[in-house]
């Protein structure tokens, strides 16, 4: 069994999502079983960077995403150290988001070969849902796997 467990690392909140995320995936694999943690990260130049900024300002654009970056990084490698405690076998991946952060989370899930994808949810509502959409509904309606979303208490 392999439970695939897509998470965002942007504040202390989503952190706690992202653990509680784990904590249902590992039990639902068990123990031996393997647990991928991972995020989508933005691409360091999308197509519009170079015309919009000039050289410094993109130079600090890149600069600021890679320190994001690395420390991304750092929280996935404890996130998997979180889910080790259960005793499954944790893998981390990190997704550059280059054509939808759904889609690329479903190819995401396609290459690691999960069965399950467990997913955690802002439970986001009314205009705000409108407006932001909702990537857990968008990797729901795109993957062949089960998908089990997790709202937040909030």
């Amino acid at each position: 069994k392999h439970a695939f467990v897509p998470v965002a690392l942007e504040s202390d909140d989503e952190l706690a999502l992202a653990r509680n995320a784990i904590t249902v995936a590992a039990k639902l694999v068990g123990k031996g079983a393997q647990v991928t943690v991972a995020t989508v990260r933005v691409a360091l130049e999308g197509p519009g960077d170079r015309r919009l900024l000039d050289q410094t300002a993109l130079a600090a654009y890149r600069s600021i995403l890679a320190g994001r970056e690395r420390w991304a990084e750092g929280q996935l490698d404890l996130l998997a150290q979180f889910a080790r405690e259960f005793g499954v076998v944790a893998h981390t991946k990190t997704i550059t988001d280059e054509h939808g952060v759904a889609k690329e989370l479903v190819q995401g899930v396609n290459k690691v070969g999960a069965d399950v994808i467990v997913m955690p949810t802002h439970s986001r509502h009314g205009v705000e849902r409108l407006f932001l959409g909702s990537v857990a509904q968008k990797v729901a309606h795109l993957s062949s796997i089960p998908v089990l979303l997790l709202p937040s208490t909030r």
